[in-house]
């Protein structure tokens, strides 16, 4: 089944993945890719203002970055845990 989820802000987004963060379990092996996205998902500098962009760099590192936003802002962190039985059954 498809579920479109609301709009929503893309930095609420963005720290709905980061508050996320503090509670997921990433297979090593697995997750490499997707973890070396999220390290090089970055912001461009503006030299003209000297400020960095509201808006994140949009290249391959933002796909993942999407993917992590898209998953928080589905499951907050007020969800339940799933358990190690539960996310095995869904690497499956």
């Amino acid at each position: 089944n498809i579920e479109v989820l609301p709009a929503t802000e893309i930095n609420v987004g963005i720290q709905a993945a980061r508050d996320r963060l503090t509670t997921a379990h990433f297979y090593e092996t697995r997750c490499l890719p997707l973890v070396r996205h999220l390290e090089n998902y970055s912001r461009d500098w503006n030299t003209r203002l000297g400020t960095w962009s509201d808006k994140p760099r949009h290249d391959a590192h933002s796909h993942a970055a999407d993917c992590m936003r898209y998953w928080a802002v589905y499951e907050p962190v007020s969800a339940k845990p799933k358990t190690r039985r539960e996310t095995k059954a869904i690497l499956r």
